[in-house]
């Protein structure tokens, strides 16, 4: 009897002060690196411009010298510096439609312009 009132207590008091953080941590912020405009309205690559991406869905995967990105239904490939860029952002590749993966493959794939890709880097492999 005596925990549950205590926990009850505790549980009362929590809801009165509430769990707000009212101070800044202690050490600093993220300093950005580099940026760069990817993929959205008005960008303009290798392959063309882009006029897509409201309501952007976005994915990034970084690799150790590419940046790979997808919005909705496009994508493009762009230089992450380190041994083989000296700047990252440069677009490499695209816009190009997603389903440009799957050209000669025939099928829906290569056909269809559906679905909502992701891109991913996988580490094991380095691809």
């Amino acid at each position: 009897m005596t925990r549950i009132l205590i926990s009850l207590l505790a549980a009362a008091l929590m809801a009165q002060q509430g769990v707000e953080q009212t101070t800044t941590g202690a050490k600093p912020g993220i300093t950005i690196a580099a940026s760069f405009d990817g993929l959205g309205f008005g960008f303009s690559g290798p392959h063309g411009s882009n006029a897509r991406g409201n309501p952007s869905d976005n994915t990034l995967a970084v690799g150790p010298d590419h940046l790979v990105q997808i919005v909705n239904s496009q994508m493009a490939i762009f230089t992450k510096k380190g041994k083989k860029y000296a700047e990252t952002g440069k677009p490499l590749y695209g816009p190009v439609a997603t389903n440009t993966l799957f050209k000669g493959q025939g099928g829906q794939c290569e056909a269809m312009l559906s679905g909502d890709a992701v891109v991913r880097y996988d580490q094991l492999a380095d691809r």
